[in-house]
């Protein structure tokens, strides 16, 4: 234990002779104050330039709600995607593997699904994708290591000319973790391109998605006493000792549009508009492969191909092709309209193919889609949305959503509003849940139930606040019981949760408070009471202003409850009953430097690692990380 604190200390020096180094860099070559403490934004700054994100809808054109890329300091310690983000993930001890939102939240694509895979933020999806869109170019590169020789590299390049938009952004994570078996190989990478013809008769957009999950599957360590009593990791045995698990898929969209207009008879009168005819394209592919090379036959109930190795592999196909009319595209933002409505109204053919070494499925499904925005006054929007599939094994699948929202400010910011969402969902349990046969589980349920989501949330924005009440209501609810086979819940779960996000902010000085408080009726669905996460931070100029440093520390906590376990056979979460997890608080010192554009941080976490028990996991057998460090840096150019 001395020595690895001797070890730490070491890196903590080397540290802060880099950032003594930057700051006799930045005085030699002292420069006017930048964007390091002024407002996101704030045209004063001397490396001002708006670049903004919004999300993309691969169903129908929707108005791009821009958001300002925040180009300050605040929050760049958190380059790893799950730490970046609001909601919490309990996860397997290392960067890149399985996790498990512990804050209930729904997000489903409509349609056929044959298995929800447990990547959540490293699967790059249109769901979650960032678009950027800035007049000229945006480029941003990022590199973080940390203990256990975590390795993150992330670039994005967008840029604007005349008419055509590109994007790429790519990001992979190498890691060797700190137990047995826990090496991680993550690539994951988003390219589009836009282009409309001068007159905006026809336009068309490209994307392409790819990820790669590579992943050594170790099933959690035998014994938790060990590792508690403070057993160095790779001396602790694991339950699996040469398994492994190999994801990869492919998504290939495509959309056109032709504008349907009669020109004017003269140049006194406008062209009538009569919309756009919106054609999209969808082919996505993966593969799922699983591997066990030396099978412990008191792990499973039964064995079907093999006694000795496992081999486990699954190919799925999806080619939607998909037809609509609209009244507006998606490229208008329509941010200072204070009237107008937009529709769209289509119809898809999906053709579908699952198979594996027992069974291969294929079907063809139809779904009609539309949806509506109203806005009035330049402060009233109502939206809504519909689809439904007609036939095969997703027939009668309903997928809406509605909301409300009033500005209380006309043209002034911040920006301040109200909102009112519902949305139901009506859907086939994934293919998974019926059909499964593998070499150490299967399983043929063809009668399941649809499952019903009902969600009503009201939230309240005030700037960067936010506050929202939700109410989410679940009917036959699916999840991996404590035999390792599918279980539909024939009682239906109710959940409130209230959620709040502050980040104070005042000169130098912030506090950042994310915190979600919920309730589940339904033990299933097992979810804390309470996950927050609070950082306090202080920033000050050093050397006439050429660098900025902020110190901070960070708390995260949750409620204990009964964490779902792991099962990397399936690649999916299940519920238990025999190990809690939580009631541990987790501390983090950081440090952040801003030169101009270039970032620097350090973080040391769970710095009282030896002070509290030994007691931090997130999943049940799965340790965290004890006391470590990550450094990291980050070069931007946004004008």
């Amino acid at each position: 234990m001395k020595k690895k604190r001797i070890f730490y200390f070491k890196i903590l020096v080397i540290c802060c002779l880099c950032i003594s180094c930057f700051s006799v860099n930045a005085q030699n070559n002292p420069v006017q104050p930048d964007t390091a403490s002024m407002p996101m934004g704030d045209e004063s700054a001397r490396n001002y330039a708006p670049v903004y994100a919004y999300h993309f809808n691969p169903w129908f054109p929707i108005a791009k709600e821009l958001t300002l890329v925040d180009t300050l300091i605040h929050g760049i310690q958190r380059t790893e995607p799950l730490s970046a983000s609001r909601h919490f993930y309990a996860t397997l001890g290392v960067v890149g593997q399985a996790n498990n939102s512990m804050d209930y939240y729904f997000k489903r694509r409509h349609g056929f699904v044959y298995k929800t895979m447990p990547y959540t933020e490293y699967h790059r999806r249109f769901e979650n994708w960032e678009w950027h869109y800035t007049p000229e170019s945006y480029t941003r590169v990022d590199y973080e290591w940390a203990s256990g020789k975590e390795n993150l590299f992330n670039v994005v390049h967008a840029q604007t000319v005349n008419n055509l938009e590109l994007e790429i952004d790519f990001r992979t994570i190498i890691a060797e973790g700190l137990y047995v078996r826990q090496g991680v190989r993550d690539v994951n990478v988003g390219a589009r391109m836009s282009y409309h013809i001068p007159s905006d008769i026809y336009g068309f957009t490209f994307a392409y998605i790819y990820n790669l999950f590579r992943l050594n599957e170790n099933g959690g360590i035998k014994i938790d006493s060990l590792f508690e009593k403070g057993k160095e990791p790779r001396s602790i045995p694991v339950n699996l000792a040469e398994s492994s698990s190999d994801y990869q898929d492919h998504d290939i969209f495509f959309r056109q549009y032709v504008h349907l207009f009669k020109p004017a008879e003269d140049s006194t009168k406008k062209d009538r508009s009569f919309g756009f005819i919106v054609h999209n394209l969808d082919f996505t592919r993966l593969k799922n492969l699983y591997k066990e090379n030396n099978l412990n036959l008191s792990n499973y109930p039964v064995i079907n191909y093999d006694s000795l190795t496992t081999f486990d592999s699954v190919t799925s196909y999806q080619f939607k092709n998909s037809l609509m009319w609209s009244n507006f595209l998606g490229k208008d933002s329509m941010q200072s309209t204070s009237y107008f409505l937009h529709m769209s109204l289509g119809m898809s053919h999906n053709l579908i193919k699952v198979g594996d070494s027992s069974k291969i499925f294929k079907e063809n499904q139809f779904t009609t889609f539309g949806n509506i925005h109203l806005r009035l006054f330049k402060r009233l929007n109502l939206k809504a949305d519909l689809l439904f599939t007609l036939n095969g094994y997703n027939a009668n699948d309903i997928s809406t959503t509605a909301g409300i929202s009033w500005n209380f400010n006309k043209d002034s910011m911040p920006l301040h509003s109200l909102g009112f969402q519902a949305s139901l969902y009506r859907y086939e349990p994934d293919y998974f849940y019926t059909y499964y046969f593998a070499n150490t589980y299967n399983w043929n349920i063809p009668n399941l139930k649809k499952q019903q989501h009902v969600s009503f949330g009201l939230t309240w924005k005030y700037d960067n606040y936010t506050a929202s009440l939700y109410y989410y209501t679940l009917k036959n609810a699916m999840t991996i019981g404590q035999n390792m086979q599918p279980m539909q819940l024939s009682k239906a779960a109710n959940i409130m949760q209230f959620a709040l996000w502050v980040p104070f902010r005042y000169k130098d000085f912030g506090f950042d408070v994310n915190a979600y408080v919920q309730y589940c009726d339904n033990e299933f669905l097992p979810m804390p009471w309470l996950a927050t996460r609070e950082s306090v931070f202080y920033g000050f100029w050093m050397f006439k202003k050429a660098l900025f440093l902020q110190l901070g520390v960070e708390m995260f906590y949750n409620a204990p409850y009964y964490a779902n376990g792991y099962n990397p056979v399936m690649q999916q979460f299940y519920y238990q009953k025999e190990k809690k997890t939580g009631d541990y608080y987790y501390l983090n010192f950081f440090a952040n430097v801003k030169i101009s554009r270039f970032y620097f941080h350090f973080v040391l976490g769970n710095f009282l690692a030896d002070v509290f028990p030994r007691n931090y996991y997130f999943t049940p057998h799965y340790p965290e990380k004890g006391l470590h460090f990550k450094v990291g840096a980050s070069w931007r150019f946004h004008d």
